[in-house]
């Protein structure tokens, strides 16, 4: 599969992705389903942690490889599609859960798997 996301854009797209996971149960309004409401924000911070530490241009403190961060995005990204089905959530936070975990595992599995070379050591 052809890889067309940079490291800096896939940097942007996940605290993004963090931000709306965060704020997705006051926005969407699924605030009052507590299952939905905790997986949502625990993988809001986990995407903002996992980017933090990563080795390219959004990480802070940089530890991760971009091989195991995206190794990670993906296993969270299969997880938020899964975890709504196995649980039996209700609309809108089912929905919103759902289209997260595949917009996280489709950035996973497009994004270059190494940042640029001057940021390389």
């Amino acid at each position: 599969m052809q890889r067309t996301i940079s490291t800096s854009t896939h940097a942007f797209l996940d605290y993004l992705a963090s931000v709306t996971l965060l704020g997705g149960p006051w926005i969407f309004g699924f605030q009052h389903e507590p299952m939905a409401k905790t997986i949502s924000l625990l993988s809001g911070a986990a995407i903002a942690m996992v980017s933090f530490f990563t080795y390219f241009e959004g990480g802070v403190v940089r530890f991760l490889s971009m091989r195991v961060h995206l190794s990670l995005d993906a296993l969270v990204g299969l997880s938020l599609i899964a975890v709504p089905m196995m649980f039996n959530f209700s609309d809108p936070g089912r929905t919103f859960i759902i289209t997260m975990g595949t917009l996280n595992f489709a950035g996973a599995v497009s994004t270059w798997s190494s940042p640029p070379k001057d940021l390389v050591k």
